[in-house]
């Protein structure tokens, strides 16, 4: 596409070469007997600027921008915070290299950065299958956490665009087919995996 040469005709207004521009809309005042004062006469008006009320649309769409990424951070800063606290208060068990961190809450399991989080009742009742735990170890070994900070620092600076969340979806849906592979890769049972 950059090769195509797409010929334009451009019009110029013949004549417009020999104006002079005007420049601040200065125009000189003429003097005419209508005009002038007498010398006798005290004329002391008050000089009263205009003030232009317009509105500065640049400045409220700047100032728009800036409490959309101040309030996207505040969540990203938030969302890491809580993470943190929960890996803390929760109880850790080292497993393939990686840590298991039982928590209370009753979320699915999920990891971030070499830490998988688990429901502590689910997980020592043995109520998590060995194949959603090696599908969450897939998860942990590929850096998946990586993807998903960058894509969040994205919705931080880009959150007026609404394409980041068909990328962030698209990233996620990646991720998941790219730790199937990986259990898959490593299991001869795939249909029971599947299941």
């Amino acid at each position: 596409m950059p090769f195509i040469s797409i010929p334009v005709n451009f019009q110029t207004t013949p004549g417009l070469e020999n104006f002079i521009p005007a420049y601040d809309n200065v125009i000189p005042e003429i003097s005419t007997p209508d005009n002038i004062v007498p010398g006798d006469v005290n004329i002391s008006l008050p000089y009263v600027e205009k003030g232009t009320s317009v509105i500065n649309i640049s400045a409220i769409l700047l100032a728009l921008y800036i409490s959309g990424v101040i309030l996207f951070l505040i969540r990203f800063l938030r969302n890491i915070y809580v993470i943190i606290r929960r890996t803390k208060s929760s109880e850790k068990i080292s497993f393939k290299g990686y840590r298991i961190v039982l928590t209370n809450d009753k979320t699915d399991p999920c990891c971030f950065f070499s830490r998988i989080y688990l429901n502590r009742d689910d997980y020592l009742n043995g109520r998590i299958d060995k194949e959603l735990l090696d599908h969450e170890l897939e998860h942990a070994k590929q850096s998946h956490s990586i993807d998903i900070i960058l894509i969040e620092l994205v919705k931080i600076f880009y959150w007026f665009n609404p394409v980041h969340v068909l990328y962030d979806r698209a990233i996620r849906i990646n991720h998941e087919y790219l730790a199937d592979d990986g259990v898959i890769n490593e299991k001869s049972d795939i249909k029971s995996y599947a299941e």
